[in-house]
């Protein structure tokens, strides 16, 4: 039909139809903008919360604050864009979306739980009391790590690992030459990985790497209340700010899907990760990081005299004096010979 044989209310139905496309397309963009933009803050707040160097942290804090600056200059005036639909249909409608909306959260944040099922994800054991891991500090003294610490800092790493290799592949960097080519559609424990001659799962390899760093995190924050006279030093202003920004953006995001803010940690985190728990482990993170630096500074900084050598010496002078010994036995002093002077080729 010829736009002549249109009857003045097709017309007006035929131009406001494109001018709702045009909006649509337009909000469609705007959405898609902001949606990015939130991803890279929130992959940046996580990177900021791990980062232990000032500088580098600083320099993420810039890039963090163009982006929500940029984010909240995106306007979007929803009473524009009103789409006609039959009440039925919009309830079908919200409640399919509702739904992808919760999967996708789960899937991206809590897929850590199905590989922890097996662990202690399921036991129904109070998260706050019943050991998950188990480490010894130099002097042999064993430290129990709680179930709900362990979730943390396993989510920690899981998420850490998905970001990096995702951003690998936006830089296309090829995963299987970085040893980094882990399918996180998969279970991690079907999967495996080579090192150094060792083949293991891949969820052996993430128990190994969220181990390390409980012990390491844990040892230098013993070390740091120590040193305080045995009271936990505080953070520095501009930590316990991301800590109470990273807890916000939880708690909109928790709003969003219907749940308190522990509810959501919880569910993103694993069990026992409640609002109390993050804060407390985000807390001795920092601490660690703190004093991990100062140590390592001091320690680079320091020099020794004689008096220090000579004292040393006198502490560990059997340890000195040992040896260790090969003993071979030759039938002849010519193959005594030969073999001295295969020894020093």
């Amino acid at each position: 039909m010829s736009k002549e044989n249109l009857t003045k209310e097709e017309k007006a139905q035929a131009k406001a139809d494109k001018k709702y496309a045009k909006l649509e397309a337009k909000y469609d963009k705007a959405y898609d903008r902001k949606d990015a933009l939130n991803e890279q803050i929130d992959a940046l707040k996580t990177e900021i919360l791990n980062e232990s160097d000032q500088k580098k942290k600083k320099k993420l804090r810039d890039k963090r604050d163009r982006l929500v600056q940029e984010r909240d200059s995106i306007i979007i005036r929803e009473d524009e864009l009103v789409v006609p639909m039959e009440p039925k249909t919009k309830k079908i409608i919200t409640a399919v979306v509702s739904v992808i909306v919760i999967v996708a959260l789960l899937f991206a944040y809590i897929a850590t739980g199905t590989v922890r099922k097996g662990l202690c994800g399921t036991l129904g054991w109070p998260q706050s009391t019943f050991t998950a891991y188990t480490f010894k500090d130099d002097d042999g003294n064993k430290h129990n790590i709680k179930i709900s610490t362990y979730n943390y800092y396993f989510s920690m790493y899981y998420n850490n690992l998905r970001n990096t290799t995702s951003q690998y592949k936006q830089y296309g960097l090829n995963l299987d030459d970085m040893n980094m080519n882990v399918d996180f559609d998969k279970k991690l424990s079907s999967q495996t990985r080579t090192e150094d001659g060792k083949t293991e799962t891949w969820l052996e390899y993430v128990q190994e790497q969220v181990e390390k760093q409980i012990k390491s995190n844990y040892m230098y924050y013993y070390m740091a209340v120590e040193a305080n006279d045995g009271s936990e030093p505080d953070v520095t202003e501009d930590q316990q700010k991301e800590i109470d920004e990273a807890l916000e953006n939880y708690e909109t995001s928790a709003k969003k899907y219907g749940y308190t803010l522990s509810g959501y940690l919880t569910a993103a985190m694993g069990k026992g990760v409640t609002e109390e728990v993050f804060r407390k482990e985000a807390k001795i993170s920092y601490i660690a990081q703190n004093y991990s630096s100062e140590y390592k500074e001091e320690l680079a900084s320091k020099t020794y005299d004689d008096s220090d050598l000579d004292a040393y010496k006198d502490e560990h002078l059997a340890d000195l004096q040992s040896v260790d010994i090969k003993l071979f036995e030759c039938d002849s002093e010519d193959d005594a010979v030969a073999f001295k002077k295969e020894l020093k080729s």
